[in-house]
């Protein structure tokens, strides 16, 4: 079977994965929207040079800013990885928190329309309060399941909405997720409401120390501002910052509260 590693943001899904791809000789594939594309390194929490020599790494860095990525594609790149570990004996460590991505790769994909991209890019143009408040509009089925802060997850639904006419939680439904694709020990990783805040905190504050605003600096210079994942968190609160509309000193503050809701006071300086 598989082994899935996965769970909150900061909850310590890395570490884990690591430690037991290396003790059940094991490889690391990616389960992160974000951490797909190339640039986007600090603020997704990749992992480190060094943990990728102890440990093959899979499915991270393999797009560029600005390609297009959906679940159908990260399936069949997920898939060929699979049967080629499989094939050398090796177990597949999944580790991240996309659970569309882990849902959809388990079980298959429903009936959806494929994505139109006149559409998906005035979607993104919308802050995420707009969009959320249209899915709880259109279809309140879905927006349950949904995070107000997903907007991968909110922009599919609402473009298939669009393009369909029908509400997606519908052809789910029908769907079931009753296929059984791959067979997947699933471990989610839990902590207390306190230590995971503080983790949040501490993640924040790092990634400041460890060149944040610079790295989105320099991927703005490169790409413009208009790419999705500058919508992102990390790379949306700097962007603020950059238009002075956050403070320095407020950054991290900022970017753990948009985490989780954390109430916080983290200094990173």
């Amino acid at each position: 079977p598989l082994l899935v590693i996965t769970g909150p943001t900061a909850c310590g899904k890395s570490e884990l994965a690591l430690r037991l791809a290396e003790g059940l000789g094991g490889e690391i594939v990616n389960l992160d929207s974000m951490q797909l594309f190339r640039g986007f390194d600090i603020g997704t929490a990749k992992p480190s040079i060094e943990q990728r020599q102890r440990v093959a790494h899979h499915l991270f860095d393999i797009r560029d800013p600005g390609d297009e990525s959906n679940v159908a594609r990260y399936i069949e790149d997920a898939r060929k990885v699979v049967l080629e570990l499989q094939f050398r004996g090796r177990l597949c460590v999944f580790a991240g928190g996309s659970t569309l991505y882990l849902t959809c790769l388990l079980h298959g994909l429903a009936a959806l329309p494929g994505g139109k991209a006149e559409i998906r890019s005035e979607l993104e143009a919308r802050s995420s309060e707009d969009l959320y408040a249209e899915l709880l509009r259109v279809d309140p089925d879905i927006s349950l399941s949904i995070r107000p802060g997903d907007r991968l997850r909110i922009v599919r639904a609402l473009e298939t909405w669009q393009l369909s006419g029908s509400k997606p939680s519908l052809a789910l439904r029908a769907h079931g997720h009753k296929e059984q694709r791959f067979t997947a020990i699933v471990i989610v990783l839990c902590r207390t409401r306190a230590e995971l805040y503080a983790r949040i905190n501490e993640r924040a504050c790092a990634m400041l120390r460890d060149g944040l605003v610079q790295e989105t600096k320099c991927l703005a210079a490169k790409y413009g501002t208009g790419l999705f994942q500058f919508r992102s968190l990390g790379y949306a609160q700097v962007l603020k910052h950059l238009r002075a509309d956050l403070p320095l000193e407020n950054l991290a503050e900022e970017i753990a509260m948009q985490t989780e809701g954390v109430p916080t006071s983290a200094q990173w300086s």
